[in-house]
């Protein structure tokens, strides 16, 4: 097969674009913060002062939120597990399969005061970390990062519920 000079040419001229220049240009090579293989966004710092009182109120405020959450979502269980059970048996489509979805949908809504305060808890402690950096605050990210985590914990196990009961009901 022959090829026709102008194709040829633009393919040179192509590659040709290729081609390294020499220059001053940043290394891609791991800096030395990145050697020390430790994961700055998991360790957060540990500062030696206290929470501050407005703080420590708006934790208790979001703990009692996804406890509300949780307390609802555990309050629908069971009677969604039944109606999933019910639903299980019946054909796709059929009322009783239908009135599962609606319970698993608002069993799902029941968990929305846990993911929202989860997510509030998220951004405090981002912004505390960052006030702690720049030197404006001196603590209450330890007591962020437990809410955090507890919050997190309901979270995940009721987002394994509900797993479980649409699994169920699909099935």
């Amino acid at each position: 097969m022959k090829i026709s000079g102008l194709p040829m040419l633009l393919l040179f001229v192509a590659l040709g674009g290729c081609a390294m220049e020499k220059g001053d240009f940043p290394s891609l090579a791991p800096r030395p913060i990145e050697k020390r293989g430790e994961d700055i966004a998991t360790k957060p710092p540990t500062p030696a002062g206290q929470a501050d009182a407005a703080l420590l109120a708006k934790i208790a405020q979001l703990r009692a939120q996804i406890d509300a959450g949780n307390k609802s979502f555990s309050d629908m269980l069971p009677r969604v597990t039944q109606a999933v059970n019910a639903g299980r048996s019946a054909a796709g489509g059929s009322e009783k399969w239908v009135v599962a979805q609606q319970m698993l949908s608002g069993l799902e809504s029941a968990r929305a005061p846990t993911v929202t305060a989860l997510a509030e808890l998220d951004s405090l402690y981002l912004a505390q970390i960052g006030a702690i950096a720049a030197g404006k605050a001196t603590g209450g990210a330890e007591e962020l990062r437990a809410a955090q985590l507890d919050g997190s914990r309901l979270a995940q196990e009721q987002q394994a519920q509900l797993d479980e009961l649409k699994a169920r009901l699909s099935r």
